[in-house]
C-alpha cells in the first residue's frame, strides 16, 4: 500500500508517464552547473521540484544557452517572455533575442524564425533544438535504465514475498 501511494505522488509531480529525474541528474543531462541551476531556482526563474521532467530539462538547457550567448542580465530580462512558451522541440527550437530592447520570442519552424526576426536591430538567435536532442536522448536513456532497475527491484521484492508464500504452501502440502 505504501508503494502505490508513493507512485501516485510521483506521477502528479513529474511527466505524464510518472517518471522524472532528481535535480543533480537534470543538471548533468542538461550540462548545467548545479550551482547555476540553484541560482535560477532561488531567483524564481524555474521551480524547485523533487523530480524533473523532459520539459524541465529543456528549460534548464535554454536558460544555460541564453546565459552563455546573451549574458545573465539579458537572460533574466527576457526569460519571463519566453519560459512558458518553450516546448519539446521536434526539429527546430530557436530563441530570438533583441538585445537593444531586451525582448525575446520562440520560433519552432523556419517560417516562424524568418517572420519574427526584427529588422535593423542587433539580435541573437539561440539554437535550443541541437543541444536539446542530445540531452533528451540522455534523459530518456537514463529513465529507461532507472525503470528497468526499478522493475528488477519490484520483481525481487515480489519474488521474496512469493517465495515465502510458496514455501509455506509447499510445507503444508508435505505435512
Amino acid at each position: 500500500m505504501g508503494d502505490s501511494a508513493y507512485k501516485v505522488t510521483i506521477r502528479m509531480t513529474t511527466d505524464a508517464d510518472g517518471t522524472g529525474v532528481p535535480r543533480i541528474r537534470l543538471c548533468e543531462l542538461a550540462n548545467v552547473e548545479p550551482r547555476k541551476h540553484r541560482r535560477w531556482i532561488d531567483a524564481h526563474l524555474i521551480p524547485e521540484k523533487k523530480l524533473y521532467s523532459r520539459l524541465d530539462l529543456i528549460r534548464a538547457l535554454s536558460l544555460n544557452e541564453l546565459a552563455n550567448r546573451v549574458g545573465p542580465k539579458s537572460m533574466r530580462a527576457v526569460w519571463g517572455q519566453i519560459g512558458q512558451h518553450l516546448a519539446i522541440p521536434s526539429r527546430q527550437l530557436d530563441i530570438i533575442v533583441d538585445l537593444s530592447q531586451d525582448q525575446a520570442w520562440v520560433a519552432s519552424t523556419p517560417g516562424e524564425l524568418a517572420k519574427q526576426l526584427p529588422r535593423n536591430t542587433k539580435i541573437v538567435v539561440v539554437d535550443v533544438a541541437t543541444p536539446a536532442k542530445l540531452a533528451l536522448s540522455r534523459f530518456d536513456a537514463y529513465r529507461r535504465r532507472h525503470a528497468r532497475n526499478s522493475r528488477v527491484e519490484d520483481e525481487t521484492r515480489s519474488g521474496l514475498v512469493g517465495t515465502s508464500t510458496s514455501a509455506s504452501a509447499d510445507e503444508s502440502t508435505r505435512v
